[in-house]
């Protein structure tokens, strides 16, 4: 392995060699072994690694006052848990799966119910239009402005 190779791996994978590509590894032990050059790199990437994981645990600490980081992992882990706890079965799950499962229709229900009263209405409309004639209009504006009953209703 060139020492070209070597540095591009160490600045792409970090100074800890079982990190790097596993085809790539006993090269690099071997040139680590034999290379002042390859050891100056791994340090200086060893520092880089060092600044960056001291990085990462400061802001860790300051996006989490203390204790608060544990409190909260404890409390994602016992809603996970309880989520994926299996269902009590019986009797009394018959009638929440039930309504579970009428729940899971409504939408469908919601719009065949819109649709069919919406049908209804307008051929209640049209049948009323149709067989009952619309009153002769005058031509001043206060009848206009009057309420005009319709004949079916009037029997």
């Amino acid at each position: 392995m060139k020492i070209e190779r070597f540095t591009s791996l160490a600045r792409s994978y970090g100074a800890n060699i079982d990190l790097w590509p596993v085809e790539e590894r006993s090269d690099a032990l071997a040139l680590l072994g034999s290379s002042k050059v390859a050891r100056a790199v791994l340090a200086e990437e060893r520092l880089m690694d060092d600044a960056l994981a001291a990085a990462r645990r400061h802001q860790e600490i300051s996006l989490w006052p203390p204790g608060e980081r544990n409190a909260a992992l404890v409390r994602l882990r016992t809603n996970v848990a309880a989520r994926i706890a299996p269902a009590p079965s019986g009797p009394s799950r018959f009638g929440a799966r039930l309504f579970a499962h009428v729940r899971g229709l409504w939408p469908d229900l919601n719009w065949i119910g819109l649709s069919s009263s919406g049908g209804i209405a307008v051929a209640a409309g049209l049948f009323i239009g149709m067989h009952f004639p619309s009153l002769p209009a005058s031509g001043d504006l206060l009848s206009t402005l009057q309420i005009a009953s319709i004949p079916i209703f009037m029997e």
